[in-house]
Formats: structure tokens, sequence, C-alpha cells
């Protein structure tokens, strides 16, 4: 196994990257869009009075949920590392009139985007339910000539973070939440727990007995501070972003 091999295989439990989870939010956003634009066709026998403007108003509401969609593209641009200008070109603005428009978005997006919650399984097991609303919505609505993308198409492109990609996350979520909680908080244990359990799992997968020892010697030290805020292995649950 190349070490290459080994940074590219998550532990399980892994979060989904900030990538994943921006395009979740869009495809979830376009699905609602869509089925919106769908239901309002007129079929049928058309009504003998006027419609009073309720075409209009659901016209006008489709537009906003255009909008929504259009801001949740802004925030995929933007994790795949596109700068304002090439947004604001795509949409024959300035730079500076993008900026106006999406960075708060994007701002408060990256702040709140990651997180540790107590209850993370069962935020996972709602993520798996939307995956897979998803895949059977887009299988549903699947037109001849579509790509070939398999009964999950949604789910498939979905992946969860390398083990660095994760440690360093996790080190700056524990940052943050001795900060907001306290350095005795759930929040913290749970983060510490998780960071044990990824240097366990790396110490299994190592090639060398001495990055086996290095990564036992993390995990037996976060287990240790662990111990000291009366933290248990029962919060080592798969951190949910």
């Amino acid at each position: 196994m190349t070490e290459e091999d080994l940074w590219s295989a998550p532990v399980a439990g892994a979060p989904f990257t900030s990538r994943s989870l921006a395009h979740l939010a869009l495809a979830g956003l376009a699905r609602e869009t869509a089925d919106w634009a769908r239901a309002i066709v007129p079929v049928g026998p058309r009504p003998d009075q006027a419609y009073g403007g309720v075409l209009v108003g659901d016209a006008a509401a489709l537009v906003e949920r255009a909008q929504q969609v259009l801001a949740a593209a802004v925030l995929v641009e933007r994790d795949d590392g596109a700068d304002w200008s090439e947004i604001a070109a795509a949409l024959g603005l300035t730079a500076d009139e993008a900026l106006s428009r999406w960075e708060l978005a994007h701002h408060e997006w990256s702040q709140t985007r990651p997180g540790c919650p107590v209850d993370a399984a069962a935020g996972e097991q709602a993520r798996a339910g939307e995956l897979a609303e998803l895949d059977a919505w887009v299988v549903r609505h699947r037109e001849p000539g579509d790509p070939a993308a398999g009964a999950a198409p949604v789910s498939a492109v979905m992946t969860r973070q390398h083990p660095l990609l994760e440690l360093l996350h996790l080190q700056g979520l524990e940052r943050r939440y001795t900060d907001d909680y306290g350095p005795a908080s759930a929040e913290r244990a749970a983060v510490l727990a998780r960071q044990a359990s990824v240097h366990e799992d790396l110490a299994e997968r190592a090639e060398t007995a001495d990055v086996a020892d290095e990564h036992r010697s993390c995990a037996a030290a976060l287990r240790r501070t662990l111990g000291q805020l009366g933290g248990t292995d029962n919060a080592a649950e798969p951190i949910d972003r």
C-alpha cells in the first residue's frame, strides 16, 4: 500500500467533504425547484374564470426558488476554487457586484457547515435518507440520452474526508469548540473522541511500526484527555457536518 492509498481511504464514519455537501445542497434545491416548475404547468380543463394572478404568483415563486439554486451554485463554484471574477463573468456582473451579492452567504456557509453534534449518528441517518430520495428522483426522471449513472447517481459521487484532511479539520473544530463551549464541553469531547478513533484506525493501517506507534501515542493522549474531562468511548460517534 502506498502513502497515497493510505491517505485516500477514509476512516469509517468520516464526514463528507465540504465539496460534496455543497453539491448536495445544490441538488436538493434543484430538485425542489424542478418539482415546483412541473406543478405549475397548466393541465386539464382550463378554468372558466380568470386565474386572478395565481399563475403569476406561482411563476414569481419559481423565480425566487431559481435564485436559491443560483446561490447554491455559487457556493459550489467557490468551494471548487473559482474566484469572484470568474463567477461574475458567467453572470454578466462585475466582481464587486458578485461579492456584494453572495460574499456574505458564502461566509455564513463556510462558518456553519462544520459541526460535531452529540447526535451525529442521527444526522448521518437523515442525510442518508436525503440521498436515497435524490437518487430515486434522478432515476425516475431519467430521459433517453441522459448519462447512465446507475441506481444511485447522487450518492455515488459523494466523497468523504480522507484521514489527513479530517484530522486537520478536527483540530480546528477542537479549538473552535473550546472557545465557544468550553474545554469540558460535550462538543469538544466528541471531537477528541473522533480524533482518537481516527488515529487508532491509522495505527492499524500503518505500514511501519514507527508510524503505528506514533498514531497509538496520539490516540492514547487523546483518550487520557477525555478521561480527565469525564468523557467515555460513547462519545466517539461519527462526526456529522
